[in-house]
């Protein structure tokens, strides 16, 4: 009978594959290495994980990795998944080892106050095809007020333009960046901590990089900052992005949302099914204080329900003003193309709009066009600028849109055609697709499991009315198209349907403002009813809360 360290390496590795936890596969193959020296166990289980808990560690796995050979020796090939977790580790020694491992698909790294914005770049500058899940912790904070790197304008905004241009081949799945929390300094030492990101504007560009086209998971925390509005900004070279990112969850803890921008985001990423936004003070402090009447804080959570379930509906009434927007703005263009009119003033056009447009939602989104105001007669004060920068923005914007359309002339019959069917298009509201909100009382507020039983039946009371509304809208919609009253478009993700035939006649002409768009058959109300049953109330989570206990299911468990 074979002694165990004749038994074949094929063995070994079968028994070490079945283990699908990578910590405990590892700890396995260690310990039949150490109990049979001389057995044929594969050693490339000991580096298809890496944790690095401390610098001393990271020295060692980098001499250790040069001994073998470097970047072409088969040790560094088999390194899939490292984990830096130390906030003193040598920043250059830690990027010499990344430099390494070229075929990692997991990358954990903690960024502490050794690092400069260099070493970041020099890390993420070029693109890691391999990569799947992307971890990156900022903790920049100090004991003492040194700001050398920051006021230098050392900031780490370059990360996100450094992933942004990464190839659409990349294959991430889940990326995070999280900066922590600032710690708590008594009165006598505070003093302000330095910021990771001076500008987060480059996030706009970042949801439409083709490099996360893949991306299923997507964590952004950054303390106190606003970011809603940045990541809900279309494309500025189309009505909708070819490369809009379509996360399925969502995680924005710590920044700072409000109502409104939790209807936007839900209305621009109708798509998301988990949202986490702890510590984001989205719950007034009125609904958090302790001894508030159970019917004012419950009156609350419908009104958050109802939020939830219309933020469709929402998206589609302000894609409508986009549409009507547009079908104005060709209208103008044949008027001052014929002569024989008086072309309509750009003011004159945008008014028209907004009184046409009562009816529809208020909010006006960042491609949506603002009515110019009246200049009040009076003197002015002495803060008031006697010009916008942003009105000549949107000025340029709107001529270049012009010009887009001039330089593809059509038939005055196509042109005709177009500005009727963008006047009579209108935009299927999304079905509700949210399954956890996971969020969070004002610090020092009270919890317990009866409030939260309550303000779970409250939510799902409001989410059911919002979807009364939204099904009720979708069957008259129907009901329009196939009595010929309207055409009928329900926003789309470039992967989606690529291979079904769009309607001909949308080809008909140069219709741009459809991008995005599918065109809605009458066969698509086939085996819809209200809808109701198939829209599942989503369960909200309170477990970031100390004495409180996660939800079955909920979002937490997705990013986790």
């Amino acid at each position: 009978m074979p002694r165990l360290d004749q038994l074949p390496e094929e063995l070994y590795q079968a028994i070490l594959e079945s283990i699908d936890d990578d910590k405990e596969r590892k700890s396995v193959a260690i310990a039949l290495i150490r109990s049979i020296p001389r057995s044929p166990v594969p050693r490339r289980f000991l580096y298809y994980q890496v944790n690095l808990s401390t610098s001393e560690n990271v020295l060692t796995f980098y001499h250790h990795l040069r001994s073998c050979g470097g970047v072409a020796s088969k040790e560094a090939s088999w390194v899939h998944s490292l984990h830096s977790e130390s906030w003193t580790v040598e920043a250059q020694i830690l990027a010499n080892v990344l430099e390494l491992v070229p075929n990692l698909g997991h990358l954990s790294i903690h960024v502490g106050a050794t690092f400069a914005p260099e070493h970041v770049d020099d890390i993420f500058q070029r693109p890691r095809p391999a990569l799947r899940t992307l971890n990156i912790v900022f903790k920049p904070y100090v004991q003492e007020a040194t700001y050398y790197q920051f006021l230098r304008g050392a900031y780490f905004d370059s990360l996100l333009t450094h992933i942004a241009s990464w190839p659409a081949e990349s294959q991430l799945c889940s990326l995070s960046i999280i900066q922590t929390m600032p710690p708590q300094i008594d009165a006598p030492q505070r003093f302000a901590q330095p910021i990771v990101f001076h500008s987060l504007t480059t996030l706009s560009t970042l949801v439409h990089a083709p490099s996360l086209r893949t991306l299923q998971i997507l964590t952004i925390r950054v303390p106190g900052r606003v970011i809603t509005p940045l990541l809900c900004i279309s494309a500025p070279t189309s009505f909708i992005s070819r490369f809009t990112i379509r996360p399925r969850t969502l995680d924005l803890s710590t920044t700072s949302i409000t109502l409104p921008a939790l209807s936007q985001l839900l209305s621009h990423y109708h798509m998301l099914e988990h949202l986490i936004i702890d510590d984001t003070g989205l719950i007034p402090l009125s609904v958090s204080t302790p001894g508030l009447a159970n019917g004012a804080q419950g009156e609350w959570f419908v009104e958050l329900g109802r939020t939830c379930a219309l933020a469709g509906m929402k998206g589609a009434r302000e894609r409508e003003k986009i549409l009507k927007e547009a079908a104005d703005t060709r209208r103008e263009m044949i008027i001052s193309s014929d002569g024989t009119k008086p072309a309509v003033s750009e003011t004159h056009a945008r008014n028209n709009l907004d009184s046409d447009s009562t009816t529809s939602s208020s909010v006006t989104t960042s491609t949506a066009v603002p009515v110019e105001k009246m200049a009040k007669k009076g003197r002015r004060g002495v803060s008031t600028a006697p010009f916008s920068i942003r009105e000549k923005k949107i000025k340029s914007a709107t001529t270049a849109s012009k010009l887009n359309i001039l330089s593809n002339p059509t038939t005055q019959q196509g042109a005709e055609r177009a500005i009727v069917r963008l006047q009579k298009a209108r935009i299927l509201p999304a079905i509700p697709a949210l399954r956890s909100l996971c969020l969070t009382l004002h610090r020092g507020a009270t919890f317990n499991l009866h409030q939260q039983h309550l303000w779970q039946e409250e939510f799902s009371r409001g989410w059911k009315e919002g979807c009364h509304v939204v099904f009720g809208a979708r069957k008259r919609l129907y009901t329009s198209l196939k009595n010929g009253l309207v055409y009928l478009y329900h926003a789309v993700h470039p992967d989606d349907h690529d291979d079904e035939p769009r309607e001909q006649s949308i080809h008909e002409v140069d219709m741009p403002e459809l991008d995005g768009l599918q065109a809605v058959t009458s066969q698509g109300l086939e085996g819809e009813s209200d809808g109701l049953n198939e829209s599942i109330v989503p369960i909200l989570c309170f477990g970031a809360m100390k004495g409180s206990e996660h939800s079955e299911g909920c979002g937490h468990s997705a990013v986790n």
